[in-house]
């Protein structure tokens, strides 16, 4: 599942995928996993101040 999200995100073809270095296939991930924590932490956050839970 994680190589069709880096795909869609870069605009890639599964071969162009499998192109690059695994280091930095490897970084992607790590950055794709980063921004999802700090998207639910953000959303958690309005909704703390909204009032909503």
């Amino acid at each position: 599942m994680i190589v069709a999200v880096i795909c869609e995100r870069m605009g890639w073809t599964y071969r162009q995928y499998y192109d690059q270095p695994l280091h930095f296939t490897e970084l992607l991930i790590r950055k794709l996993d980063i921004d999802n924590k700090n998207g639910s932490a953000a959303a958690k956050k309005a909704r703390a101040g909204s009032g909503v839970k």
